[in-house]
């Protein structure tokens, strides 16, 4: 049995309360008072961003003012109409012809049309190259000159820009570490547990070396960003239930025939186990090394962002422990002076829905440059209807910015106008990676950690069977081979 881990003391500090619906929702808000007050808050911004590109001269005009052929700069919101988009209202007056729904992610294309609105009406955005990269929600301030059909013809635009506030990177002396891991999918059919408890193992000590050791034992954050807990399927093979156990019975209408879609009884037997599993996993964490958890589309929180805070009565194990803690998706903190901010990577799939050719990593830019972290919610995201605040404007500038559940692991060191730095990074499903993200928060370097089981290493080398390694853990690339100067 390895010696426990000597870990040093940190300063963690929660950030979220912003992101804390209220306990009871109001009757009677709507969803447009969330883009009103998004404008309200950013058009300051805004408008410094492109004097800062324009020049301090720039001539800013609201869209009421507009006169055919004087060019000026209008700050607003941009509504994306979307064509691919599923209409139900359009669907029923085609005669109720209902049309297949496009494929995911192909709800943009070059012939969308763009608008512009404030507090007072909408224009038309015409001649605007790009338009493929811009979403619904954003707020931003266009160069140009009204014609005389009354659209808006653009010259120029510019998003609002990282934010400005940004606190110089603490300096110390020694390397502290964070690690970044989501969708472990506890509890699924095709979850991987040997390699979740690998994780585990590696992360509190039980597995690697004296050198890993001597990395490990510097960690001093696990943040876990969502779906820990594995989408169910009903373990129904029949078409029909005769009997219905006194539980509710979930159907779907297809084709006009009733198929049992899944049962609560069956649902709520299943989640309870894979809740129980992921309690064990946490509490062995928790043991050794602080660990925040996110909720994510899988687990059972709300659907609308910000997702609360799971309750800590589904983790008893868990909750004995100081260094549990449930929070938010989004989910903000300070880490020995680096802001973290991050979500589950809803954000970033429901952009990739209205953009064409960008990667997870240009849309978490996108994101930064626009200085929030949703643009797309409540039209394609679902949000609370907040009416007084957007918790999701960027007011402070993190040093640390990152979206889970990605296919991929990617990272960017990014700086800005007013020298800012942030790190960005597409943090993989460990589902279907078995990779997490391992940041040194002295260098703000980042790099990936792999793991592997034999199973996984016999199907990956099958050509190679002569070459085939045994050990249980990967490293895709060691700490010590990363320069600091790189960053």
């Amino acid at each position: 049995m390895a010696a426990a881990l000597v870990r040093p003391s940190c300063t963690v500090t929660n950030d979220s309360s912003k992101f804390i619906t209220p306990p009871i929702r109001r009757d009677g808000i709507q969803y447009n008072q969330i883009y009103y007050t998004r404008l309200h808050e950013m058009k300051d911004v805004s408008m410094k961003s492109a004097q800062r590109k324009w020049g301090s001269d720039t001539v800013f005009r609201n869209l009421k003012d507009l006169e055919p052929g004087l060019a000026c700069v209008v700050i607003g919101t941009l509504f994306k109409e979307m064509s691919l988009r599923p209409s139900t209202i359009k669907q029923i007056s085609d005669n109720q012809r209902l049309l297949p729904y496009p494929p995911k992610g192909k709800l943009s294309s070059s012939t969308d049309k763009i608008f512009l609105e404030d507090y007072s009406q909408r224009v038309i955005l015409s001649n605007l190259s790009d338009n493929t990269a811009l979403t619904t929600g954003m707020i931003v301030a266009v160069k140009g000159v009204q014609n005389a059909d009354g659209n808006f013809e653009v010259s120029d635009y510019c998003l609002p820009g990282m934010p400005l506030k940004n606190d110089p990177l603490p300096s110390l002396n020694n390397d502290r570490y964070v690690a970044i891991v989501s969708g472990l999918m506890v509890g699924s059919d095709w979850s991987d547990q040997w390699a979740i408890q690998q994780l585990v193992d590696y992360l509190t000590g039980q597995l690697g070396g004296v050198h890993d050791n001597d990395m490990l034992s510097n960690i001093v954050k696990v943040i876990i960003a969502g779906n820990s807990i594995g989408s169910v399927q009903s373990n129904k093979s029949s078409d029909k239930v005769t009997e219905q156990h006194n539980s509710r019975i979930v159907i779907i209408i297809i084709n006009d025939i009733e198929k049992v879609k899944y049962s609560a009884k069956n649902y709520c037997a299943h989640s309870i186990q894979s809740v129980e599993e992921l309690d064990v996993t946490l509490s062995q964490l928790s043991s050794s090394v602080p660990v925040a958890l996110m909720p994510g589309t899988y687990d059972p929180a709300n659907k609308q962002l910000p997702q609360q805070p799971l309750h800590h009565c589904m983790f008893p194990k868990s909750a004995k422990y100081d260094n549990f803690k449930s929070v938010t998706n989004p989910y903000s903190c300070t880490i020995e002076g680096h802001k973290f901010i991050g979500t589950c990577g809803e954000n970033i799939e429901s952009m990739s829905c209205c953009t064409i050719g960008m990667d997870s990593l240009e849309l978490l830019e996108l994101t930064l440059m626009s200085s929030h972290v949703a643009p797309t919610a409540p039209d394609i995201l679902c949000c609370y209807p907040f009416s007084n605040a957007d918790p999701f404007i960027m007011d402070d500038c993190p040093h640390v910015y990152f979206a889970g559940n990605q296919p991929k692991f990617q990272s960017k060191l990014v700086t800005g106008d007013d020298g800012q730095k942030v790190l960005l990074i597409c943090v993989p499903s460990f589902n279907s990676t078995h990779s997490l993200a391992l940041i040194n928060l002295r260098t703000l370097a980042c790099t990936p950690l792999t793991f592997a089981t034999t199973a996984t290493r016999l199907i990956e080398n099958k050509d190679t069977q002569n070459n085939i390694e045994t050990e249980n853990v990967l490293m895709t690339e060691t700490i010590s081979d990363i320069d600091d100067e790189d960053y």
